[in-house]
């Protein structure tokens, strides 16, 4: 099977698994369709992934027509398959008691692409590759961490952690009409406000006893108008457990893919739609986009050069171990006989000196304004840089990898 070398495979593909690994890539053949038809109307375009990543980009940014929309975010989710599989991939081995595998962590990661496309601007540097690798891991690493909060407490820990707008998103998420919302909200207050339980700890806090609930139904009481039927302390407590219930939901969904295919493949309708291109003076646009922007990662990577080659040979030899060698902080710790939060805060202090370093080049070469976001698209950039500058090239496939993993 060929790896995905051309344009074509990579925005029209998706990772097939089978038992936890990678086992294919599957062809998606609305997006093959779609991409061809773009392909064949866009002669002397440049075809390399670049032009394409902003291509569908801009379409799917600009709300284009809503099948164009949709067809854009396909062909952007096939594109970032491979760097939601890495970094699935090492999510899944870093995973202790929790029941996640390499798919279910893929599948996570794909989903957050519409919001992560929001925030993306590819003017600010950094590939789309790059940045969606650090999105995935930070949605991952919230979305475990906050799984582990809600399996490791009970219901009434739960309650007693939870936010008001939580509690208020999870009973509207559950299909409870503005009244019931209401209802349920006051149950919860008066839980909060008349039940501690037994103990201080509150992870695993027990249900209320006989005469909480009555308490609780006491306190909906108060709270209630005349007109509104007497809460029960059997309806509190019915009204608590459909709250905790809701709130897990929406605390912990449960895992749904979106790496399968959306698109009808019936071959009518969708055969029949003009590619939605760009007119030779947008397609020259284009062109001169990623133009601009291959000659601006050659300049900062001249500048980049530079910097590292003024450090000194600790800092050199420490940016090698991490990024050619691919070692954790621990074992760089080991291997130099120092702490790990030694070798956490340097690698921090000569990450920070680079990016001063680039920004301030930046600043006064480029003349860009330096802004909180563009401060952090920069630092992806030097992320990105550094991983590639110091990693051993490989004569491997990123199929062959794929398939060894």
């Amino acid at each position: 099977m060929q790896p995905r070398h051309t344009v074509l495979e990579m925005f029209s593909t998706l990772i097939g698994f089978e038992h936890d690994r990678f086992q294919q890539w599957l062809i998606e053949p609305a997006l093959r369709r779609n991409l061809q038809r773009h392909d064949s109307s866009a002669m002397g375009v440049d075809p390399s992934p670049d032009f394409w990543v902003l291509y569908w980009h801009r379409i799917w940014r600009d709300n284009e027509p809503a099948l164009a929309q949709s067809l854009a975010l396909g062909h952007l989710i096939a594109f970032l398959q491979e760097t939601g599989y890495w970094v699935a991939q090492r999510t899944a081995r870093q995973l202790k008691g929790v029941q996640y595998g390499v798919a279910d962590c893929f599948q996570l990661a794909i989903a957050t692409i519409p919001s992560l496309l929001k925030s993306y601007s590819p003017t600010h540097g950094a590939s789309l590759a790059t940045y969606a690798g650090l999105c995935f891991g930070n949605a991952l690493r919230d979305r475990l961490r906050q799984q582990q909060e809600v399996t490791s407490r009970s219901d009434w820990g739960l309650l007693r952690k939870a936010s008001q707008k939580q509690i208020i998103e999870a009973l509207q998420g559950a299909g409870l009409n503005p009244e019931q919302v209401t209802a349920h909200r006051l149950a919860w207050m008066a839980y909060k406000t008349c039940w501690a339980g037994p103990t201080a700890a509150t992870r695993q806090l027990s249900a209320p006893d006989g005469a909480t609930w009555e308490a609780i139904a006491t306190f909906c009481n108060r709270q209630c108008g005349e007109d509104v039927p007497p809460v029960t302390a059997a309806t509190a407590e019915q009204w608590l457990r459909a709250t905790a219930q809701a709130l897990r939901r929406l605390l912990h969904p449960a895992v749904v893919s979106l790496n399968v295919p959306k698109f009808d493949d019936g071959g009518e309708w969708q055969d029949d739609l003009p590619a939605v291109g760009e007119t030779p003076w947008g397609q020259l646009i284009r062109q001169e986009e990623v133009q601009e922007r291959r000659r601006q990662r050659e300049q900062v990577g001249e500048r980049l050069r530079g910097a590292i080659a003024s450090l000194p040979d600790a800092d050199q030899q420490l940016l090698r171990l991490y990024y050619d060698r691919h070692s954790t902080q621990q074992q760089i710790a080991e291997q130099l006989q120092i702490k790990q939060y030694t070798v956490s805060r340097r690698l921090s202090r000569v990450r920070d000196a680079l990016l001063l370093d680039l920004a301030q080049w930046s600043q006064a070469t480029l003349h860009i304004s330096i802004t909180s976001p563009v401060l952090k698209q920069m630092g992806l950039v030097l992320e990105e840089w550094l991983q590639q500058t110091f990693s051993k090239p490989t004569e491997t496939t990123p199929q062959d990898r794929l398939l060894k993993a």
